[in-house]
């Protein structure tokens, strides 16, 4: 009966040291990847997380710790993988919030480097403000949070206003394109007869049909030459007017040529000289085609020159967004930062990524000192 009671005793001591050994492994495993952290390592340290994760796969605090890696890496998607992952796995309510503050974080740079496609940016922002509200429903008084919804906010409305530009400029392209093949099609008629003349009389008159041709067309290369310009709303916008109405100019361009070839044709004509004038009518006819296929490339193409908002727009806010968005933490549970985590939270909103990583170096060695005076846990990690 002893040795049954002595058997049982020991099973349960070795029971109980795997488990003080396993927890002090995560622990310093998460410790190594913090510091490979802090030291900009984050390749490393998002592998140091992830051997943890296999082992644990449900621990959130490694999940967000390696959502962090990707954040400081630019790799937006994989961070929003990772920070929902976490925000899902935890029960904490200040992980969840943190989690959901840089999910937020991530949908907005992502939606920043997708300008130039307004329509999946827009999705990316209206993520973003979902998660901030998300962060004000568990934390109220989020402050950073209610100005991340307003600037996304802001963001989409300028990518709106962006898109109705882009439609309306590209209605009015499909217009000039449809005029520029009647008057393509109307110089190739006037050739055609010009070839047929044979009398001065029908010459002079020629002359006069081309005259009228060669008005319009210069007409409408001047509202072409309008068209070219860019808007005056700000610097960002004439930025991206220039590339959006460069093909325009050039177009704008061989319109002038093409007048200035009808032109000619009509001197010829007035002189009865029927086979130069041909000649020219036909470079107009040439000149005028070119115009149009110049716009038909850029209408090709002006999905991704249209769209352009510029990574430069609104400086000044991207650098407010940028002090209120650098908020990722490592997270080393414990009591004593459990009780702190609120207060915590608050104060690194309004930190630089260097104030973060000082404070959690001296939470660090706050939570070392209670350990020493305190049993070991399982989930003291």
């Amino acid at each position: 009966m002893n040795v049954k009671k002595y058997s049982l005793l020991i099973a349960v001591i070795l029971v109980f040291a795997a488990g003080k050994a396993w927890a002090k492994s995560v622990r310093e495993a998460v410790a190594e990847g913090n510091t490979q952290y802090r030291k900009g390592e984050y390749e490393k340290a998002a592998e140091t997380y992830e051997q943890v994760l296999k082992d644990n796969p449900e621990l959130a605090e490694a999940q967000l710790n390696k959502a962090n890696t990707f954040y400081r890496q630019k790799d937006y998607d994989a961070a929003i993988d990772h920070y929902q992952k976490a925000a899902v796995q935890s029960s904490d309510s200040d992980l969840i919030a943190k989690a959901k503050f840089n999910l937020g974080n991530s949908y907005f740079h992502r939606g920043a480097a997708q300008q130039d496609k307004p329509e999946d940016a827009i999705e990316s922002f209206e993520a973003g403000i979902d998660c901030w509200r998300q962060v004000r429903n568990l934390k109220p008084g989020n402050a950073p949070a209610a100005k991340n919804i307003e600037a996304a906010r802001l963001k989409i409305q300028q990518l709106k206003k962006v898109l109705q530009q882009q439609q309306q400029q590209q209605q009015k392209q499909q217009d000039l394109q449809k005029h520029l093949e009647q008057l393509k099609d109307q110089q190739q008629q006037l050739q055609k007869q010009t070839q047929q003349a044979q009398s001065p009389q029908e010459s002079q008159e020629l002359a006069k049909q081309q005259e009228q041709l060669n008005q319009e067309t210069q007409q409408t290369a001047q509202q072409m030459q309008q068209m070219a310009q860019p808007p005056q709303d700000t610097q960002q916008q004439n930025e991206q007017a220039a590339q959006q109405q460069q093909k325009l100019q050039q177009a704008t361009e061989q319109m002038q040529k093409a007048a200035a070839d009808q032109q000619q044709a009509k001197e010829k004509l007035e002189q009865s000289q029927m086979p130069e004038a041909a000649d020219k009518q036909g470079d107009a006819a040439e000149q005028i085609q070119k115009a149009i296929d110049t716009l038909k490339d850029k209408q090709q193409k002006q999905s991704d020159q249209q769209q352009q908002s510029g990574d430069q727009q609104d400086d000044q806010q991207r650098s407010e967004q940028e002090s209120q968005q650098d908020q990722n933490q490592q997270q080393e549970q414990s009591d004593q930062q459990q009780q702190n985590a609120e207060e915590q939270q608050a104060k690194a909103a309004e930190a630089t990524a260097e104030e973060i990583l000082d404070k959690e170096q001296e939470i660090r060695e706050k939570r070392r000192v209670l350990i020493r005076g305190r049993k070991e846990v399982e989930r003291d990690w």
